[in-house]
């Protein structure tokens, strides 16, 4: 649950200097439904360059990915960092936990150390089949042809640097399960959740339910697709004749073609999505044929380790890419479609007719009475409210009928009850007098030297 918090702070920081962008409500349209068909490169495309690295990023957009799909962890020290596993031992030359190291450390390993170009993270290779090893560390110069590259880019980056070095690209971030806990953190990033900005250039997910129910709260203009049961929720109000479920706090499905031998992307499936307002992205696609056949139902989003290859297919097919969601359009939009609600509502609702002259001075006259013992209502009852019991206070008015109720002409006397007025009007006098005794005791402490 810190983590959720943690990156909610991240983006919260690093989205508030960034032009606002409209969120999508119930009603709105879905920015995820109009991007189609999107390349999503997973991890930054495994295969093709060392996993969640910045190297992999960089080039996944050189290859047309449309969107960079990233994984983040907490350290030891409280830094949310991009790396798959919950563990360094399969990407890097270290071995341990994520949680149980600092960002200090981290920033030590080699993330391509195990990389082997079309294999992706593969131990067992000869030495000389490990393209990228040792840049990191600084063991072997970067070559020319990678001139426009860093050692830092093939280290373990955090989110802050990802955020940086691409402010204007679509990303898609996993949050993963961490173990560590801290208050101050949490707090901190409950009060960043009030400062972030609406965006739709972000898609959040996670395995976990609890995660995505919790970053919901704390972001809830931020895109979201569904975790697993949520996911399985629609699946399941889907099949047969079932419609599906509309489920408008998320904005996708993010689903594998099958699992434990259950089809779960189908052409009905898809249509139903979208029916519902969802756009559909599937994952982890690295064929050309399973590519083809999606792209064929309809799917909004492809996630590949093989972005080269998807971007064939995209060409071969003559796709059309989906064009950047424009901040300004996104504003623009937002603001016609509440102008046009608020017009139609305004034509629907019934006018009443117009009253004469003397019935509306009569209105007004009323009006004013009306607000008139509305304020003088909040001001007996607002002290009872604050301050505890304590006796009433009754009035004397028979010397000056004119003088101000309590102490002004009139002499107070304390009874510990209030006497049953015999008319109207001494009720009313009876219970002004006790309202402005209470209302001078309550404020005693705040009166000036001479009593007011």
């Amino acid at each position: 649950m810190t983590l959720v918090r943690m990156l909610v702070s991240t983006l919260a920081t690093l989205t508030l200097l960034a032009p606002a962008a409209s969120a999508t409500a119930i009603g709105e349209e879905n920015p995820w439904l109009e991007r189609r068909v999107l390349n999503i490169a997973h991890q930054g495309g495994e295969i093709e360059a060392p996993s969640n690295t910045l190297f992999a990023f960089k080039t996944a957009k050189d290859k047309g990915s449309d969107v960079l799909e990233l994984d983040v962890h907490a350290t030891k020290d409280g830094e949310l960092v991009v790396i798959h596993d919950t563990t360094v031992n399969r990407t890097t030359n270290g071995a341990g936990r994520i949680d149980q190291m600092t960002l200090e450390h981290l920033k030590t390993l080699d993330a391509a150390y195990w990389f082997v170009p079309d294999c992706g993270t593969c131990h067992g290779k000869p030495d000389d089949a490990y393209a990228y090893r040792g840049y990191a560390t600084g063991e072997r110069e970067i070559p020319d042809e990678l001139a426009d590259f860093e050692a830092n880019d093939f280290r373990i980056p955090t989110l802050r640097e990802v955020l940086e070095a691409f402010p204007r690209d679509l990303l898609n971030i996993e949050i993963k399960r961490t173990a560590r806990r801290d208050e101050a953190l949490r707090a901190r990033a409950r009060r960043a959740a009030g400062r972030v900005r609406p965006f739709d250039d972000t898609i959040v997910v996670s395995f976990s339910d609890v995660a995505m129910e919790l970053f919901n709260v704390f972001a809830p203009d931020v895109s979201t697709a569904t975790a697993t049961g949520q996911a399985t929720a629609f699946w399941a109000s889907a099949q047969g004749p079932a419609p599906g479920a509309p489920n408008p706090r998320y904005d996708a499905l993010q689903v594998p073609i099958s699992l434990n031998g259950v089809a779960i992307v189908t052409p009905q499936f898809v249509e139903r999505a979208h029916a519902n307002g969802l756009a559909v992205h599937v994952w982890t696609i690295n064929d050309a044929p399973t590519m083809q056949w999606l792209i064929d139902i309809g799917v909004d989003g492809i996630m590949t380790d093989r972005p080269t290859v998807l971007e064939d297919v995209l060409g071969a097919n003559r796709v059309k890419r989906p064009e950047r969601w424009s901040r300004t359009n996104a504003r623009r939009r937002r603001t016609i479609r509440r102008r046009r609600a608020r017009h139609v509502v305004s034509r629907q609702a019934p006018r009443r007719p117009a009253a004469p002259p003397a019935k509306r001075h009569r209105a007004r006259r009323r009006s004013a009475a009306t607000m008139s013992c509305a304020i003088r209502r909040r001001a007996l009852f607002a002290p009872l409210a604050r301050a505890p019991a304590r006796p009433m206070q009754s009035c004397d008015r028979t010397r000056r009928r004119s003088a101000p109720c309590c102490g002004v002409g009139g002499r107070a006397r304390p009874t510990g009850r209030t006497a049953p007025p015999t008319s109207q009007s001494a009720a009313r006098n009876a219970s002004t007098c006790s309202g402005a005794l209470l209302l001078t005791e309550d404020r005693g402490d705040q009166a000036g030297p001479d009593g007011h």
